[in-house]
C-alpha cells in the first residue's frame, strides 16, 4: 500500500536521448555511477528535485536541488 501511494504521488519521466546525452555528460565530468547520473540528468532537465537519503553521490552537481527526507 505504501509504496502504491508512494508511486501515485511522485512524476514518471522517460529515459529518452536528451536525458541519455545528458547523464553521459555528467559520468564523463563528474565520475558519476550510471544510476546517479541517470537520476541528476532526469532532474536538472525537467526542474525536479532529487529526494535521497544518499546526497553525497549529488552534491557537487551544479543547479541540482537535493532534498534529504530523513532531515
Amino acid at each position: 500500500m505504501f509504496f502504491q501511494k508512494l508511486f501515485t504521488a511522485v512524476s514518471n519521466y522517460p529515459v529518452d536521448q536528451m536525458v541519455i546525452d545528458n547523464a553521459t555528460l555528467l559520468r564523463q565530468k563528474k565520475n558519476l555511477g550510471l544510476g546517479t547520473a541517470l537520476i541528476a540528468a532526469t532532474c536538472l532537465l525537467f526542474d525536479e528535485e532529487v529526494l535521497t537519503a544518499n546526497t553525497d553521490d549529488f552534491k557537487n552537481i551544479q543547479g541540482l536541488k537535493v532534498v534529504n527526507p530523513l532531515k
